[in-house]
């Protein structure tokens, strides 16, 4: 507190709370509960990896995904640069071509459901060869890019 008649100062995310809380004057509040938030493990989980001729191609596949409404647990777009850059640093053999990486999770069949859509949608966009996989050690190689 900077005194009595004196306005608190204000930092950009808001006013400066920390010194109201922590100071030579003590503790002013103290927490009385806090709330955990817990998520199960999914059913099953896959991962996929399919590259693009071009950034668009990728970008059209990632829009059409989203308006279907399939749940996409993780989605990652690398340009040819970045994928020049993993394929250089991890010694992969990946398309140096715009890349999505993603990731599902659900039921086993509501799973199956979501890559049978996606896949379709990267053919519809000239989408190269469409890799998955569900075991653990599969899902690693291919998202080892990452």
């Amino acid at each position: 507190t900077a005194g009595v008649g004196v306005r608190p100062r204000k930092s950009s995310a808001g006013y400066n709370l920390t010194e109201l809380f922590l100071g030579s004057e003590g503790t002013l509040g103290i927490i009385t509960s806090a709330t955990i938030c817990l998520h199960a493990i999914p059913e099953c989980v896959a991962s996929a990896v399919v590259s693009f001729p071009d950034l668009q191609a990728a970008v059209d596949t990632v829009v059409g995904t989203l308006q279907s409404g399939i749940g996409i647990a993780r989605l990652e777009l690398l340009d040819d640069i970045q994928m020049k850059a993993c394929n250089l640093y991890s010694n992969l053999n990946y398309t140096e071509s715009p890349t999505l990486f993603i990731e599902f999770h659900g039921s086993k069949s509501g799973v199956a459901e979501q890559i049978e859509v996606v896949k379709m949608l990267s053919e519809q966009n000239k989408g190269g060869e469409f890799l998955w996989a569900e075991k653990q050690e599969d899902r690693n190689k291919l998202w080892k890019a990452r």
